[in-house]
């Protein structure tokens, strides 16, 4: 039978630790000792934990994954249990868990997660979601071998495995991701201990949900980039590919669907996707029932079934930033209320960017100039609109603001010539120009007045750093992104 020790990160959590270590105390499953990790507390978490029986590591590091890493090279168990600070395993937890270890030969599991809090519409709505994971898709990439992430609030790591792997990584923004897929990468065997529970405090507003789905969101983008050749692993692309299918295809047949309603055409789909919903309900509603009960799953079903439309746009835009902007997220905060952290583009970045979209934007045009029969001369001034349009872009997102002047001047030059031609506005030949000339100076316009009565944010990022990972044996303090802003420096908790 393994040995275990269990790990809690904490961050200002005194009126949950204790509750946390003395739970953990009091598992069926032996426990070498609970060491707690306080990082940059201001508030009484050390002495809860102390006077519940853990061992207290103070530090501060203000980074969850550093914080951990501090007592990791310590711990001669052969196995970590963790948890978060504000989470506390049910009766049974660590010892399911730890049959993933000692019996299925895993060397790494985590159990499910459900919340703390009893009701609230983004508390249903987030239990309805991992209770249906419980029962369908955690267990499906549990049985293809490739769980997508395993969740730092509850797991089972084989000490010499994490240990392998570097540590616990802290050069994304999901730490917890970016351990599973580096176990992954080294071919070790990772499970789901599904019948074992942990319930954890989950955001109950708005703003801090939204905070913390963008974190998830992000961390997720930024894995994907970072093990994207792993990704070619059939077991990897089944499951991931299936995720990023599963992301848009819940848009796009949405608008397929009232595209066809509002074209007199889908009365006939209308039927058959009636009758698809509602099996999808009953489905979802009766997976989730047994894991949480009838009524509990009943009531969560329009929360999650609302919600889960924002979450998926919610994760669009996060992989549309972080893989086309190169705008990484940097920190997080959470509940503790202080500002997320991104990275600005990079110059190069965003003369591409600017770059082609200009080359799209000049073609499209010539194109439809072609197709309108407007004149040469036109087209010619066409072109130049655009460009200048183009121009005025690329001098405001990357150079000084004299070239961003320069920029403006020609914008406004081509659009005021196009708005003062002779020929009627609404002629068939010069439709397309008068229009683009008229945008050409409006966005001249509203552009140099943000350009220079704006007051943007000074902060400076070492890209090179932000996805650095160290794999070098001993207490691991991964580079983190320098920031700079006007209030002074810190590195934020995550």
């Amino acid at each position: 039978m393994l040995s275990a020790t269990v790990l809690i990160p904490a961050h200002n959590e005194e009126t949950s630790i204790g509750e946390l270590v003395r739970a953990c105390l009091e598992q069926s499953y032996p426990i070498d000792e609970v060491i707690v990790v306080a990082d940059a507390c201001t508030d009484a978490t050390a002495e809860r934990a102390r006077e519940a029986g853990a061992r207290v590591l103070e530090v501060d590091y203000q980074d969850k994954a550093t914080s951990q890493n501090a007592a990791l090279w310590e711990i001669e168990s052969d196995v970590i249990i963790g948890f978060d600070g504000d989470t506390c395993p049910e009766p049974g937890c660590i010892e399911l868990m730890m049959e993933d270890l000692n019996e299925r030969g895993y060397d790494a599991t985590c159990s499910t997660i459900l919340p703390m809090q009893p009701c609230g519409f983004f508390i249903r709505a987030r239990r309805f979601s991992y209770a249906l994971g419980r029962r369908w898709w955690r267990l499906c990439q549990a049985q293809v071998g490739r769980i997508q992430v395993l969740t730092g609030a509850s797991y089972a790591f084989k000490t010499s495995v994490i240990k392998a792997v570097g540590g616990f990584p802290s050069g994304l923004i999901s730490a917890d991701m970016d351990a599973t897929w580096a176990m992954h990468a080294d071919g070790y065997k990772l499970g789901y201990a599904a019948r074992a529970v942990a319930l954890t405090v989950d955001p109950e507003s708005f703003t801090v949900w939204r905070a913390q789905m963008r974190r998830w969101a992000s961390g997720y983008a930024q894995n994907m980039a970072k093990y994207r050749r792993h990704l070619l692993h059939p077991r990897s692309l089944l499951v991931v590919g299936t995720a990023l299918f599963d992301l848009v295809s819940l848009f796009w047949s949405w608008t397929f669907f009232a595209y066809l309603l509002t074209s007199g055409r889908g009365h006939l789909l209308f039927s058959v996707y009636a009758i698809y919903f509602a099996a999808h309900v009953v489905l979802n509603i009766g997976l989730v029932a047994t894991i949480v009960g009838p009524k509990e799953a009943v009531l969560g079903f329009l929360p999650w079934f609302l919600v889960n439309f924002y979450t998926r746009w919610l994760y669009i835009a996060a992989l549309f930033r972080e893989w086309v902007l190169g705008r990484h997220y940097a920190s997080w905060t959470g509940r503790q209320g202080r500002a997320t952290v991104i990275t600005p583009m990079s110059r190069g970045r965003k003369i591409v960017l600017t770059s082609v979209g200009t080359a799209v934007a000049v073609g499209l045009v010539i194109g439809d100039a072609g197709r309108a029969n407007v004149s040469l001369p036109g087209i010619a001034v066409l072109v130049l609109a655009t460009a200048a349009a183009g121009t005025f872009a690329l001098s405001f997102l990357c150079m000084t603001r004299h070239l961003t002047l320069v920029g403006f001047m020609c914008s406004a030059l081509s659009g005021g010539v196009a708005l003062t031609m002779t020929a009627e506005p609404n002629a068939g030949d010069w439709r397309y120009f008068w229009c683009l000339g008229f945008i050409a100076l409006t966005v001249s316009v509203v552009g140099a007045v943000f350009a220079y009565l704006s007051e943007e944010a000074q902060i400076d990022c070492d890209l090179d750093t932000t996805f650095a990972v160290s794999a070098a044996p001993g207490p691991v303090l991964a580079a983190q992104p320098s920031l700079r802003a006007a209030g002074g420096s810190s590195a934020l908790w995550h």
